[in-house]
């Protein structure tokens, strides 16, 4: 069953180039339907059809198949989707983020507001901050939103150099607490653990070099991955994709910044 169109949005063309919002620790697609078989992700995924129901299951033989409008995948679940080639929408959550576990414990969720916030992410008419915001909200999302100071700096020198080792132990010094005291004020902070945090942050930095023509290996080492095959085993498994597909689907690459 088609899902209508909300009023004043935007329509989303078939083969238009996908987009990836990049959020620092959380991230979404909008575009054409991945050709993916049967896979799982690190994280949890929230996946929505922007034009149509979608085929979902978690059987190899696909016996299990069942058309829905969105579901919330755990961490871990060995699923498929079909949408066969229509537009989606995913989001994705750390697996160390609250967020998925609120999420999952208010399904079902509205998904005419779904549809509508996923469909004004690409929007070139608004500020990329501005539609995250309204996905976000749309999901009554918390947002951690640093005011630690020592927190705060550390998370900049990461994202300005993430090639950089940046042990958590370095880092500690720097504020002059134990590492278990940095570890706890961090997470209270950013809403995730030092080194998932630091994963993601290496993670754009890399993808958004790829979209802008640098070669895997380099991206990778200018994001502080060991090689191009760590960072590709990372994406991966959050993404459920090679990084190389984001050169071939053309995808756009769109950061928000705090």
């Amino acid at each position: 069953m088609a899902l209508r169109q909300p009023a004043g949005e935007p329509a989303l063309v078939p083969d238009a180039a996908p987009c990836i919002v990049d959020a620092g620790a959380r991230a979404a697609y909008v575009g054409p339907s991945f050709t993916l078989g049967r896979h799982r992700n690190a994280v949890a995924v929230l996946a929505v059809g922007l034009e149509a129901e979608f085929d979902f299951g978690e059987r190899d033989d696909r016996r299990d198949a069942r058309p829905l409008r969105h579901v919330l995948i755990p961490p871990g679940r060995w699923h498929w989707l079909d949408a066969r080639g229509g537009a989606m929408g995913f989001l994705y959550l750390d697996a160390c983020d609250a967020a998925w576990r609120a999420l999952d414990a208010a399904m079902p969720i509205d998904g005419t507001a779904l549809v509508a916030a996923f469909r004004r992410l690409p929007s070139a008419s608004a500020p990329i901050s501005h539609t995250w915001r309204a996905l976000v909200d749309a999901l009554d999302l918390p947002t951690p939103m640093p005011t630690d100071a020592g927190v705060a700096d550390a998370m900049a020198r990461v994202q300005r150099d993430p090639s950089r080792p940046h042990d958590v132990a370095s880092h500690a010094a720097r504020l002059g607490c134990a590492v278990s005291t940095f570890q706890r004020r961090f997470t209270a902070q950013a809403g995730l653990p030092w080194r998932r945090w630091r994963q993601w942050q290496r993670l754009r930095h890399a993808a958004r070099a790829i979209c802008d023509g640098a070669d895997l290996t380099s991206a990778a080492h200018a994001a502080g991955f060991a090689s191009g095959s760590h960072f590709s085993d990372v994406f991966r498994a959050t993404f459920g994709l090679a990084p190389s597909r984001l050169v071939d689907w053309r995808v756009a690459w769109r950061a928000v910044e705090y």
